[in-house]
Parts: structure tokens; C-alpha cells; sequence
């Protein structure tokens, strides 16, 4: 973590502090003194566990790899690709062999960054599958698990090879099918448990994405295998929808990403993996992400608003927005577009914010 402050102008550095004497018509115009730091991102993988990641990533290719093999490879690769200062911990799910919500971390996310992915890469690789797919009541665990913090990001993981099922409060069931859209081979018969709890859970696990928006977290979900390809996918990709960006453009997106100009929010945090290939693409966004945490993203030590403050690097003004800069919660600051691929570029490079309140 690098802390530091000036008087009149508000110095983030890539290195260490650069101190900018006081200008006199700045200390007369009312310019106060400011702090910022930035902090190793917390990353929490949440990873389906269920029974069907025995099964192949490609149903009609049994020759193919199954898809637990496949996460195991991922998360080693992971441990090579993911270099940048980061806090990782791990909820695996479901917590039994059948429908049960998580009550407990399997890996901590830890105070400091001290290796913590090598122990969730070991987790990841004992996992022994087996039960439902308690979605909703996982990120619910997760929502209330983790404590808001204002002074890091917090980035959520999501790795499911299937749809959400397993509530035991679903209002629909088997009795009415096209309400209950089943997600086994068989809901049925009426009585059985799986009449309610194969039924889809999709109202209740976006309920729960928006909660971990309201809190500030980000959300990344990774649909593993052909079963949650076609309009599976869709339903994956609503959960992410309450924290999808405004667009208008492709180029108001993450690199990489397109604008659904028609809804005019990005596509930009669901994966669909349908081939080992498909599994660079989430890799890479996730190593971006902590990288551009290392020099892009910073917490202010006081409140502040966007009317407040000049944003600048390398001498020139940055613009509030996707390609510029955006505050959240009064403290957060992430520099996006040139401005942050200058100081990535650029380790010397110093951005600088005057703040008068």
C-alpha cells in the first residue's frame, strides 16, 4: 500500500510521492490538502462444485475433456497468470453433496496479500463434485460474509457449469412446467423434492447480484460448458446485468467488449466457455483487472465529489467517464482508457488531482 499527502494538490504516484510545492493563489482560492492509497484488491472465486462438472465441457465429444478437468487446469494456469498483488478466497458450492448453502469460506480472503491464490488453486484441485446448484443462496452467503470496505475493490468470481436451482422457497414447481423451467433431466413427480428445487432460480439469484452491487462488489460470471451455452446463456448473463456499464458506443466498453446498443449496457462480465480455448478470455480480464488495480485504482482518505476535483496525467486533463476517469462512494477513484494504459506505460508517470471543496 503507498499513502501519502500534500498540501494543495493531491499527488497519486506510481513509485512514491512526488510533493508539488503550493501555489499561493491556489492556498488563497481555498485548495486543501488530500490523501490516497491504493490497496490489493479482494478477489472472491465462488465455484461450482455441483455433480454435473463430472461431466464432458462438450457432451457430444466424450473423447474431450471433462469439465472439472478443465477448471483444475484453469485455476493452475491462474496461479502463473495472475500475477498482480491480490487477496483471494474461495466459497465452493454446494457445501454438501446435495443442495446445501454455504456457512463458511473454504479459503479465507486474508488481511494482506500473502499467497492466498496458492491455497485456492490446492482447493480447487481436491474438489470431489457432487449435489445442486444453490446459486442465489451462495452470492447471498458471499453478500453477507464480506464486509463493504471503501478503501479496496472487491472483485466477484463466479465459475457455474449449470443453471441456479435448489430453492426451497421457489414459488413454482413441476405441477406447472412452464413456470418451473426445469433445469434437470426430470423435475418430477409431484411430491418429490426436485419438483421445487429443479425448478429454475433465475428472480432470486439476480436478486442476490443486485445486493453485492448495492454493496459496491463487482461481479465476473464464467458459464462453464455447452449446458449453459444457447439461451442458458442468457440467463447467466442477466445475473450480471445489474452491474453492466451504459454505452452507446463498443468503445464505452472494456477492451474487448461490445455495447448492446439497444439496451445500451455493456457485454462485458459474462464468459461463455465452450472449448478450453474459451477460457483465456476470463483469465485475461481477471490478470487486467488487478493489474490496472495496481496503478489505476485509488481511495481517497476523505469525501469528494467529481465537481471537486481536476484530474490529470501526464499534463493533460482527463474528462469524467468511461474513457476518463469515474469517483464512486466519494473515495473511489479508477482511471480508465488512456489514462490508465499511460500509467501502465509508464511507471514514472505521476496523475494528478487538484481538490477544492
Amino acid at each position: 500500500m503507498r499513502t501519502f499527502a500534500t498540501i494543495g494538490w493531491l499527488l497519486l504516484a506510481g513509485c512514491g510521492p512526488v510533493l508539488t510545492p503550493v501555489k499561493a493563489q491556489d492556498v488563497a482560492q481555498g485548495v486543501q490538502a488530500l490523501a490516497a492509497h491504493t490497496s490489493p484488491p479482494r478477489v472472491v472465486w465462488i465455484v461450482d462444485k455441483s455433480e454435473s462438472m463430472n461431466d464432458w465441457l462438450d457432451p457430444g465429444d466424450p473423447s474431450g475433456p471433462a469439465k472439472l478437468a478443465v477448471l483444475r487446469s484453469w485455476f493452475s494456469e491462474a496461479l502463473v497468470q495472475l500475477a498482480a498483488p491480490a487477496r483471494h478466497g474461495l466459497v465452493l458450492f454446494p457445501a454438501d453433496q446435495s443442495c446445501g448453502a454455504p456457512a463458511t469460506f473454504t479459503q479465507e480472503v486474508p488481511a494482506v496479500d500473502d499467497g492466498s491464490l496458492a491455497r485456492v488453486v490446492a482447493s480447487v484441485a481436491a474438489v470431489a463434485p457432487g449435489g445442486g446448484t444453490p446459486t442465489a443462496a451462495t452470492l447471498h452467503f458471499v453478500g453477507g460474509a464480506v464486509a463493504p470496505d471503501p478503501t479496496t475493490r472487491t472483485i466477484v468470481v463466479l465459475v457455474t457449469d449449470g443453471l441456479p436451482n435448489c430453492n426451497t422457497t421457489n414459488l413454482n414447481s413441476c405441477k406447472t412446467p412452464v413456470a418451473c423451467r426445469c433445469t434437470l433431466a426430470s423435475c418430477g413427480p409431484e411430491g418429490s423434492p426436485y419438483c421445487t428445487l429443479g425448478c429454475l432460480d433465475d428472480a432470486n439469484t439476480i436478486g442476490a447480484t443486485q445486493e453485492l452491487a448495492n454493496l459496491g462488489f463487482e461481479l465476473l460470471v464464467v458459464g462453464l460448458g455447452q449446458d449453459v451455452g444457447g439461451p442458458s446463456s442468457d440467463v447467466l448473463r442477466s445475473f450480471v446485468q445489474p452491474l453492466a456499464r451504459r454505452c452507446a458506443l463498443d468503445s464505452d466498453c472494456h477492451a474487448g467488449s461490445r455495447c448492446d446498443v439497444e439496451a445500451g449496457l455493456c457485454q462485458e462480465r459474462f464468459f461463455q466457455v465452450t472449448t478450453e480455448a474459451d477460457l483465456s478470455a476470463p483469465l485475461r480480464r481477471v490478470a487486467q483487472e488487478l493489474t490496472e488495480s495496481a496503478r489505476c485504482a485509488w481511495f481517497l482518505d476523505q469525501d469528494v465529489s467529481t465537481g471537486t476535483l481536476s484530474v490529470a496525467v501526464g499534463g493533460v486533463e482527463v474528462p469524467v467517464g468511461a474513457e476518463g476517469y469515474e469517483l464512486s462512494s466519494g473515495r473511489q477513484l479508477r482511471l480508465h482508457g488512456a489514462a490508465c494504459a499511460k500509467l501502465l506505460a509508464d511507471a514514472s508517470l505521476t496523475p494528478v488531482l487538484r481538490f477544492k471543496p
